[in-house]
């Protein structure tokens, strides 16, 4: 029996746009991590529906951590 949950995320711009930034999957129980460089909303979607008999418990845990700016190298004058 494989326990399984589907999963995807889109990201939402400021005008509602809506991007698929990682396409529906079937998971197994696992831990996994997805980046982006775009600041702004996110929408994470969990998906059981295509499994009748076992329901699952999920539990997931979100960090946003501010992008890292390399500082600036200030120009050498001649």
């Amino acid at each position: 029996m494989v326990l399984d949950i589907g999963f995807h995320v889109e990201y939402i711009s400021p005008s509602g746009e809506k991007t698929l930034i990682l396409p529906y999957r079937r998971y197994e129980a696992d831990q996994g991590n997805f980046c982006t460089v775009s600041a702004g909303s996110y929408k994470l979607v969990w998906d059981n529906s295509y499994s009748s008999f076992f329901k699952k418990s999920l539990r997931y845990k979100v960090d946003a951590v501010p992008p890292v700016v390399e500082p600036a190298v200030p120009a050498l004058e001649p």
